[in-house]
């Protein structure tokens, strides 16, 4: 092999294993970086070197724009649409990626992040618009997995930008009691609990506008760890898992558990929670 093909083989392959702040391509013969759907100029005025495909969707913001004129806080995998909120339904991280809503709406979208923090959207699982309790606190619940005896979901507090999950009883979903089921989808509000029971007095009680009655079922936040420590209430977890009959459970369930109840009181129980189910 001649020394100068030698050096044109060398030249192709260390091309793709030069990368910038953002983690993508550096194309060395523009200089410039590789997002997919477009090359951005990092070296002299950190723009896009073409416009947004999804532009308009976003008037008010330079379709040459990276991240909004926000790159501290915000990131762009693709050179595309601006996100909000990814979910990623295998790890429950939930990463900001845009500010589409403000402190009004919250977007997210549901997927996967391989390896290489290359994300890929869940076609199977729509998009979720939930508008934010503007005068208190807003949790966001997303069940993204089941099995016969149990639900996993992904919860969010987009104010505090934290995240963890809730393991609850399996489907399908009742209002009725003494079922030992989950609830059903749709938005809550809280109080405070009043047990003779040491481990249940002051824990979070949900309750439901639109149905006076359901209080009574005393679904609780509490902790726990596997689908039997409920009748029906939701077990906080930093971790999941999934055993070798398919069902799940939480870790570190009494660090999410007082963190959410921490939450709740700093909010002075003023908290909408919102379930929804992304199957």
């Amino acid at each position: 092999m001649s020394s100068e093909t030698a050096n044109q083989n060398h030249a192709l392959v260390t091309r793709f294993f030069v990368t910038t702040f953002t983690g993508k391509e550096k194309d060395e013969e523009t200089g410039f970086g590789y997002f997919g759907a477009r090359y951005m100029d990092h070296e002299l005025t950190t723009m896009w070197l073409s416009v947004d495909p999804m532009a308009d969707k976003y008037p008010s913001i330079s379709p040459y724009a990276y991240c909004a004129w926000n790159p501290v806080r915000l990131v762009d995998p693709d050179g595309r649409m601006i996100d909000e909120w990814r979910v990623d339904v295998n790890s429950g991280e939930v990463t900001k990626v845009g500010n589409k809503g403000g402190n009004i709406t919250d977007y997210y979208s549901f997927g996967t992040t391989n390896t290489q923090g290359e994300w890929t959207l869940d076609v199977n699982k729509t998009d979720v618009e939930i508008s934010r309790n503007q005068s208190g606190g807003t949790i966001n619940s997303f069940r993204v997995s089941e099995s016969n005896n149990s639900t996993l979901s992904i919860f969010h507090i987009p104010d505090d930008y934290e995240s963890g999950f809730f393991l609850e009883r399996g489907g399908p979903d009742t209002k009725a009691s003494k079922q030992n089921k989950r609830i059903p989808e749709g938005k809550y509000g809280f109080v405070e609990h009043s047990s003779e029971t040491e481990f249940y007095d002051k824990r979070a009680k949900l309750t439901s506008e639109n149905d006076s009655k359901f209080v009574d079922r005393a679904i609780l936040i509490h902790p726990g760890n596997y689908y039997g420590d409920s009748k029906g209430c939701l077990l906080p977890g930093t971790t999941a898992s999934k055993n070798k009959n398919g069902d799940y459970s939480v870790g570190a369930s009494k660090i999410k558990t007082t963190m959410l109840e921490n939450y709740i009181r700093r909010n002075n129980w003023n908290v909408t929670l919102t379930i929804t189910n992304r199957f």
